[in-house]
C-alpha cells in the first residue's frame, strides 16, 4: 500500500503492553463501565510512552495531516486478560476514544449474530462487508478507526480489505470528482442504530490549504438525486475496487486507520455454524485527535 506502516511489536513492547494492561488501577475499575476503564487507561498511558517510544510514534504518526500513513497495522500484540483494554489503552496513545451512543459503548464487538433475510451487510453478520467508511450516516463520524483481532483464524475467510482515497481519486475523472463533491448523496443509518435517520452530504472533500482527500462512503443503501451523482458512485466503486489490498488480520493484531481518507471492508467469513476454530472476534474503537 502506498500510505501504510505494517509495525511488528518487540518483545519489551509486547510485555509493556501487558504489563500495563495489568495495572492494579485497571483491575480497581469496574470492567462492566467502560468509561471507568478509559479514564484508568489514560492515567497508564504515561508509562507506556516512556517504555515503548517506537511504537507510540508509530501510531502517532496517523495524526500528521500531510504526512500521515493513514494505516498502521499493529502485529505482535500481547494476549491480556480483557481484549477490552488493550485497544483502550492503544487508542488512548493515539489520542481521545469516543462514544456514539446510538452505536454502542467505546468499545464493540465484532461478533457474528444471526441473520435475518435481506439484512444490510453489517459488523453483527458473516456476510461480505462492501468498502465504506464507519459512521458516514453521522454528521461527523470519527477520525480514527481501531479494529484489534482477537480472534481471526487464516483458512476462515474474514479477510479485511483497504483503499487509500488518494490512490482512489487519482482513478477518478474530473466529472466524477465534481460530481462526488456535491451535497446530493442520501446516507441512511442502518437498522441497528438506535438514532436512526438519513444525512445529506457530499461524498469526498478536499482541504483547500493541504489538498488531502476526505470521504465518507457506504455503498449499500446509498443514494443520490441525480442521475449523474448515480454514475459518478458507479465509478467510485470501480476505482475502489481496481485500488483494493487485501490484509489478514490474524489473531493478535491491530489496525489503526483514518477513517476518513482510507476505506475499508472485509470478505465473508464462516458464520459460527461453519467454523472449526473459536468464532471469529474483533473489538473496534473509535478516536479523535
Amino acid at each position: 500500500m502506498k500510505r501504510s506502516i505494517r509495525y511488528v511489536l518487540s518483545e519489551h513492547e509486547s510485555a509493556c503492553l501487558a504489563k500495563a494492561c495489568a495495572d492494579e488501577r485497571l483491575h480497581a475499575a469496574n470492567s462492566e463501565d467502560q468509561q471507568a476503564v478509559v479514564n484508568a487507561c489514560q492515567a497508564i498511558v504515561q508509562s507506556v510512552e516512556h517504555e515503548a517510544s517506537g511504537l507510540v510514534a508509530v501510531i502517532r504518526s496517523l495524526r500528521e495531516l500531510r504526512t500521515s500513513p493513514g494505516l498502521v497495522v499493529l502485529e505482535g500484540l500481547p494476549t491480556v486478560e480483557d481484549s477490552r483494554r488493550l485497544i483502550i489503552l492503544l487508542g488512548s496513545v493515539l489520542g481521545n476514544l469516543l462514544k456514539y451512543p446510538n452505536e454502542g459503548d467505546y468499545v464493540i464487538a465484532i461478533k457474528e449474530k444471526q441473520t435475518k433475510p435481506g439484512e444490510r451487510p453489517s459488523f453483527q453478520n458473516a456476510r461480505e462487508f462492501y468498502f465504506h467508511t464507519d459512521l458516514s450516516y453521522t454528521e461527523n463520524p470519527p477520525r480514527y478507526l481501531m479494529m484489534h483481532a482477537v480472534v481471526n483464524k487464516p483458512g476462515e475467510g474474514g479477510i479485511s480489505l483497504f483503499a487509500d482515497i488518494d490512490r482512489v481519486a487519482k482513478n477518478l475523472s474530473p466529472l466524477d470528482i465534481n460530481e462526488l463533491q456535491k451535497p446530493q448523496f442520501l446516507f441512511p443509518a442502518p437498522p441497528h442504530y438506535k438514532g436512526g435517520g438519513t444525512v445529506k452530504l457530499p461524498i469526498l472533500t478536499q482541504d483547500e490549504l493541504s489538498g488531502v482527500w476526505r470521504l465518507r462512503f457506504r455503498r449499500d443503501n446509498l443514494r443520490a438525486e441525480t442521475r449523474p451523482g448515480v454514475d459518478a458512485v458507479v465509478q467510485l466503486v470501480r476505482a475502489i475496487n481496481e485500488c483494493a489490498e487485501e490484509v489478514m488480520l490474524v489473531s493478535g493484531s491491530m489496525v489503526m486507520l483514518d477513517n476518513q481518507s482510507f476505506l475499508h471492508g472485509r470478505t465473508a467469513f464462516a458464520g459460527s455454524g461453519e467454523a472449526t476454530h473459536e468464532p471469529r472476534h474483533l473489538n473496534r474503537a473509535y478516536a479523535s485527535c
